[in-house]
């Protein structure tokens, strides 16, 4: 599992040794990490994952030795207000070798990557349009690449085509309640349905699961209520049959899209909001982070936790590996010392030691003297003062 957190620095870790494999980056405020993208690449190309931080810049990491490839300038924001990415996607098909980089000022570029000879460029981007301000989540449909979802604050679910810029879908809201007020709107986060290219799930700060299908209508095709918090991410898993929801509150929940409700809340306490959930590919599992400081990893078929670990920074982001080739190698294991068996610490341990004797002799020599109590005569004196 990569977790990302707020303070820049990037982690690897080993599910099943429990294990802290690696950590990259520097501990800085400015290099928060806002979004992580897993590249699915072939089998024969090694583990790699792009990261956008909060400095203006996309890099693109080496897993196997935490070894940055590729890193890239984006565009300056002319704005003064704080800014966040809300998408990151690596394109395959459509664009190969692009990457596609959206802000909540609704700023969408795609900018080549793989072919610029030279790091720490800033290209100019090769498609460019806005989509909209207050934009929370955007989106590429990972079976058709020439298009992505997005939404927001007071934005609609609305669907634009990357090589033109223009859109394509629009949604619409539910209808006006009795008193002919419109329902409010405020897209947390979407996510596409593997296998279902035209099937669209979102989840909103009104605790609202939604689920559109972009053939059919313009409005969802259900509206459930869970909870009372708001939801901040989303996540299907790899049948598409489920999607894993957590809010602000720490509450993770399983929905069915078959039968329209929830199966049930996920247990184990989780005291900080949710920030992003991964499935993994094949396992029946998943791993999400939380602004607790802990990375936790669940079955999303039982619901029992499987694995917490304490990561010491606020994590913002989490991605699930394909397959873990530093896992199956043996001999980077036989290379981590094993507890008390570092020969860097024996200097350190016997300077410890002999200053705890020192400090033992002068204890000895000079004994503590005790405390007289002072009882007031004549006046009404507590038990506690006893």
């Amino acid at each position: 599992v990569i977790t990302g957190s707020d303070n820049g620095l990037f982690k690897l870790i080993n599910v099943e040794k429990e294990l802290l494999l690696g950590c990259w980056g520097g501990q800085d405020a400015r290099e928060c990490i806002d979004k992580v993208f897993r590249s699915d690449d072939s089998e024969d190309q090694m583990e790699t994952m792009f990261v956008a931080r909060k400095s203006n810049v996309v890099e693109h990491w080496n897993i196997e030795n935490g070894s940055i490839i590729q890193q890239i300038r984006l565009p300056d924001i002319k704005t003064k207000l704080p800014h966040r990415f809300t998408g990151l996607y690596y394109f395959k098909d459509n664009n190969p070798g692009s990457v596609m980089v959206s802000n909540n000022f609704g700023d969408v570029y795609v900018l080549p990557f793989t072919s610029l000879e030279e790091k720490d460029q800033q290209p100019d981007p090769t498609i460019s349009f806005n989509i909209g301000n207050d934009i929370e989540s955007v989106r590429v449909n990972f079976n058709k690449e020439n298009e992505l979802a997005c939404g927001g604050e007071s934005q609609p679910l609305r669907v634009w085509d990357v090589n033109t810029g223009k859109k394509i879908w629009n949604s619409k809201n539910l209808p006006n309640t009795a008193i002919r007020l419109s329902p409010p709107i405020w897209v947390r986060d979407l996510t596409y349905l593997p296998h279902q290219p035209q099937n669209i799930v979102t989840v909103t700060s009104y605790s609202q699961i939604r689920m559109y299908d972009t053939r059919t209508q313009r409005r969802p095709l259900f509206n459930e209520v869970i909870g009372t918090k708001a939801f901040t991410c989303v996540c299907p898993t790899p049948d598409g049959n489920y999607v894993i929801a957590g809010n602000t509150l720490g509450d993770i929940f399983k929905f069915d899209l078959r039968q329209r409700k929830a199966l049930g809340k996920f247990k184990g306490k989780i005291v900080g909001s949710i920030r992003e959930i991964s499935c993994h590919p094949t396992e029946p599992v998943f791993a999400c982070s939380s602004l607790d400081r802990y990375c936790r990893i669940f079955d999303y078929n039982t619901r029992e936790l499987k694995l917490k670990m304490y990561m010491k920074q606020r994590l913002t982001a989490c991605s699930f590996l394909k397959e873990g080739p530093i896992d199956e190698d043996e001999e980077t294991w036989n290379q981590i010392p094993e507890s008390g068996m570092d020969g860097d610490l024996t200097g350190y341990l016997s300077e410890s030691s002999s200053e705890s004797s020192d400090l033992e002799e002068l204890a000895e020599s000079k004994p503590l003297k005790k405390r007289k109590r002072k009882v007031n005569k004549g006046k009404n004196v507590t038990k506690k003062q006893r």
